[in-house]
């Protein structure tokens, strides 16, 4: 009888029972820690303690931003390999001209506008928490304690 096969599932087990644990202890919630920037579609009405501001939206802002100067950026090098083309004044293969960088270019451009456009045009709406001093102190009493705390916030 192979005792060793049993002793490897049992070992086997516990690695798989550790890994559990510990990935259960890494996705456990941090402290709860207030928001300095709420979204107005999470809540009806401002907030006790904030106040209303316009902020652009930073995804579509980059995506459209990186698109569009890729486009930008392959057509002008198509353009430049088609005025190289054209100066040689020698016959080339088709397509040889840039075109294939012009229509990835124009393609990319095309996408990346629109986001552009957007990020621009529809800016979103947030509540921010008014500015608090850098600098907090708190005292509580208990019948048995009396706590103080000092409080630096970054």
């Amino acid at each position: 009888m192979n005792h060793g096969g049993t002793m490897q599932g049992r070992s086997g087990l516990a690695v798989v029972a550790l890994v559990l644990v510990f990935s259960a202890t890494a996705r456990s919630e941090p402290r709860h820690r207030q928001r300095d920037v709420v979204s107005a579609e999470e809540t009806v009405g401002v907030p006790p303690g904030f106040h209303a501001e316009t902020r652009p939206r930073y995804g579509p802002l980059i995506g459209g931003a990186a698109a569009t100067g890729f486009g930008a950026a392959m057509l002008l090098t198509g353009l430049d390999q088609r005025a190289q083309i054209e100066r040689a004044r020698t016959p080339q293969d088709p397509g040889a001209g840039g075109e294939i960088f012009m229509i990835w270019g124009i393609m990319s451009m095309a996408v990346g506008l629109p986001f552009l456009v957007y990020g621009f045009a529809s800016p979103r709406h947030v509540y921010v928490r008014d500015s608090v001093s850098l600098l907090s102190t708190s005292v509580s009493a208990t019948p048995r304690q009396i706590r103080a705390g000092l409080t630096l916030a970054f």
